[in-house]
């Protein structure tokens, strides 16, 4: 059993004979009784989604695979920028030391989009964050957002915006890694990583990188869909990053797939498809097959709120995002099983 996670039963291959025009409704207690493409809800098989409701979220759905539980309240996250307090416009939190350090992006210079990776520390999880500093001379008057650090602090990835593709070009944004000696000091300098993850004029962004440092996601869009992101994954085989492949289970046909955050522990990716954050849990050593995947609702805004960036804890526990829910892009933050707000719903969408 994953660690902090209840069991999850792999639905089975279908174990009856269908016909291919086999519809909804048959009897089941499991998924291997349904045609493929469908699910057991409730007792009967279906291709459609299903809305399970806050006061069963815990409960083992009937083809056994098992919902996982709501977040709580949505509480913002204050922080404090050089020449804005609070600051007035951040984005893609990544959160380590157990609470006590966040990096963020921060937008210094709207006028000229001039986005930084910032950092700011506090000595414990009960008292607010000191004013936030720029996390090196990887900052410059370009766009960089979207930073991850490595678990011992030394490597950094982030994406940037890229003004090389020519005059009268849009810039596209490219994924950069940044190393400092010992893990301690600024990040002072970045190079695109190696391999086939940045193209010429793609948008790549939001690097997701495994434990092992053998995998990768991303997202990236192509030059005539610049809001259509999908996700990718990409190997590191050779000194580089190669074998990059569309994850077809996490991308949708124009929807915006992007933002992706990995808790590796429990096989599962969190991402923002449009204005709504995804749950999806994984089968085998890769985010390719997805055996599960539910909608947080109960994250939602009232109209529905612009999100960004997210991150996760490693156990699953916490999740911290930004949201245009007050105005201006703000962090917020959110525990799982703490009590809701709103008596919200996740919505749970079988997976062909």
């Amino acid at each position: 059993m994953r660690r902090g996670w209840p069991a999850i039963a792999l639905a089975a291959a279908a174990g009856a004979c269908f016909s291919p025009e086999a519809r909804d409704g048959l009897p089941c207690s499991e998924a291997g009784d349904c045609p493929p493409g469908q699910s057991c809800q409730l007792g009967t098989c279906s291709g459609e989604p299903v809305v399970i409701d806050a006061s069963i979220a815990d409960a083992p759905a009937p083809d056994a695979a098992v919902p996982p539980a709501l977040f709580g309240a949505v509480e913002l996250v204050p922080l404090t920028c050089p020449m804005a307090t609070p600051c007035l416009d951040v984005r893609d939190p990544f959160v380590v030391g157990e609470g006590t350090t966040i990096l963020f992006t921060f937008v210094a210079n709207p006028a000229i989009a001039d986005h930084n990776v910032m950092y700011a520390s506090r000595a414990s999880t009960d008292v607010p964050f000191a004013q936030a500093a720029s996390l090196g001379a990887v900052n410059t008057t370009l766009t960089e957002h979207s930073p991850i650090l490595s678990p011992d602090g030394a490597t950094l990835w982030f994406a940037r915006e890229n003004l090389s593709s020519g005059a009268g070009v849009r810039p596209y944004n490219q994924i950069l890694v940044s190393v400092r000696p010992g893990g301690v000091g600024p990040f002072d300098t970045a190079a695109e990583v190696l391999g086939a993850v940045n193209t010429q004029l793609g948008d790549e962004r939001s690097a997701q990188v495994s434990a092992s440092a053998t995998w990768m996601l991303f997202t990236r869009s192509s030059e005539k869909a610049m809001l259509d992101h999908d996700v990718y994954l990409t190997r590191f085989e050779g000194g580089q990053w190669n074998t990059v492949e569309r994850v077809a289970a996490l991308s949708a046909a124009g929807k915006n797939d992007r933002s992706v955050a990995l808790v590796e522990d429990l096989r599962t990716v969190f991402f923002i498809r449009d204005e709504q954050i995804h749950e999806a849990i994984w089968l085998g050593d890769a985010p390719t097959d997805i055996a599960l995947e539910v909608v947080h609702e109960e994250l939602d805004a009232t109209p529905l709120d612009n999100k960004v960036g997210l991150w996760v804890s490693p156990d699953g526990s916490e999740i911290w995002f930004d949201s245009g829910r007050s105005g201006a892009q703000q962090i917020y933050r959110a525990v799982r099983g703490a009590p809701t707000s709103s008596g919200g719903r996740i919505r749970r969408r079988p997976i062909p």
